[in-house]
């Protein structure tokens, strides 16, 4: 299965590493010139990527095409490329719902999206997919979870839901700082920090969707630490600040759909 990238940005570099390093992905990976640096990087690292500068050259030569281009300019770009009906076309851009993709992708009839973060290069992290279809859910299950979302409007949910990503590194990041200023030598606050944050999620995957909403209350003793932080935190509406920033982003993405 030869896989094309129309877009070589970030999140499709962590894909192609974790394609080849975490999921054994051998064939041939092409792709686009966009962000010379980045793709020359990938080009000089594996033996099977190739890096081509003509996005139409990617298509033809490959069997799965993978969409990953600024949303701003994911139309123009789409109707300036010919698919076949056997080709298998991921998309990554955010907002731009299937009923475009169809139209703008046609006669490729195989056509789905998803929402891949960095953490797919270690083969780890959400993956929701819309509409479930089995062989991508397959390869990409090698690479993270994968969440076969059957309502496009949730996907949408996910896509907002991303968003939370820097803030959760900043979270992380403070942590650090803070440990920093109150005497904690900076190598020892990060390390206590990342793997603060690493046990703790490692646990949320181990729960089902009731064990999640319970897990915090069972950190909890009368009168202990983190219930005085927790009821601190609460009093001050910490946790309901975010819900109009996300609040806004879904309605952005609404708005583009």
């Amino acid at each position: 299965m030869k896989i094309g990238f129309i877009g070589t940005g970030a999140i499709s570099e962590a894909m192609i590493r974790g394609m080849i390093g975490c999921a054994g992905h051998t064939e041939p990976i092409f792709v686009s010139k966009r962000s010379a640096t980045r793709s020359a990087r990938l080009g000089e690292d594996f033996q099977n990527v190739t890096v081509i500068e003509d996005n139409q050259e990617i298509v033809d030569q490959s069997d799965w095409v993978v969409l990953a281009v600024l949303p701003s300019q994911a139309e123009e770009i789409i109707c300036d490329l010919s698919f076949r009906s056997s080709h298998t076309v991921i998309s990554l851009v955010a907002g731009l719902e299937m009923e475009s993709l169809v139209h703008h992708l046609a006669p490729a009839s195989d056509v789905c999206r998803i929402i891949p973060l960095p953490p797919i290069e270690y083969g780890v992290g959400p993956i929701p997919l819309y509409p479930n279809q089995p062989l991508v859910a397959d390869f990409f299950g090698k690479l993270g979870t994968v969440i076969r979302v059957e309502d496009e409007s949730c996907f949408t949910v996910f896509s907002a839901n991303s968003a939370l990503m820097a803030n959760f590194f900043e979270w992380t990041a403070w942590q650090a700082r803070w440990m920093e200023k109150s005497g904690v030598a900076r190598d020892e606050a990060a390390l206590y920090a990342s793997s603060f944050a690493s046990g703790l999620v490692s646990m949320t995957t181990r729960c089902d969707a009731n064990q999640l909403q319970a897990l915090s209350a069972e950190c909890l003793t009368p009168g202990g630490l983190n219930e005085q932080v927790l009821s601190d935190s609460r009093r001050m509406g910490w946790f309901d600040l975010l819900r109009p920033p996300l609040d806004a982003v879904l309605s952005r993405l609404k708005k583009k759909e």
